[in-house]
């Protein structure tokens, strides 16, 4: 059973790693604790370690805490009597991470003719990729899956976008509601 003296002994005994070395990790399944000193900030599942933090949505977020930040795993196979789910929430629920339970910002699937507009008002402002790479501080390859519709996009995303075209975030995704005005006393 993962009772809590059970988590803390597994924890103690789980290898890890700094944020900076995650490349290092095992290219397999696991459950993942990223801590700082005695802070546990986030605790996830997947089924490639190696994999999941050379992608990961909360690295930005994790790096801000400065570089003391590490992550422990434990891998999870085929033999073991628990789940990746088990001990995610398992360990969730044990340690209260910080992150976990955080609201993500939320994503857009572009429809394949949305995907178009993307790159329709970037040529349209004469940008090549690569500039509207380096004006939004976006990876070049994620715009181009993003123009491609094979990547998801952030609602922040949209909003740089647009700030670094030129236009609108209604011209990019056109069903996009634009902002209700806000109502300020004295107008």
């Amino acid at each position: 059973m993962l009772t809590p003296t059970a988590l803390l002994w597994l924890f103690c005994d789980m290898p890890h790693v700094s944020l900076a070395e995650a490349w290092r990790l095992p290219a397999s399944p696991g459950v993942y604790v990223v801590y700082r000193h005695e802070a546990v900030l986030y605790v996830g599942r997947t089924q490639n370690l190696k994999h999941r933090w050379q992608n990961h949505h909360r690295v930005a977020q994790c790096l801000s805490y400065g570089p003391d930040v590490a992550i422990a795993w434990h891998v999870v196979d085929q033999r073991d009597p628990y789940t990746l789910d088990d001990y995610e929430r398992a360990f969730i629920d044990f340690m209260q991470p910080r992150f976990n339970g955080q609201r993500m910002q939320p994503t857009l699937r572009l429809k394949s003719e949305q995907t178009s507009l993307v790159q329709v008002e970037r040529e349209r402002a004469g940008l090549t990729l690569s500039e509207l790479a380096r004006r939004t501080g976006m990876y070049l390859s994620a715009l181009s899956k993003i123009e491609h519709g094979t990547r998801k996009l952030y609602v922040d995303e949209v909003a740089r976008l647009a700030q670094a075209i030129g236009c609108k975030p209604s011209a990019l995704i056109p069903e996009l509601p634009e902002p209700e005005p806000i109502a300020v006393e004295g107008d």
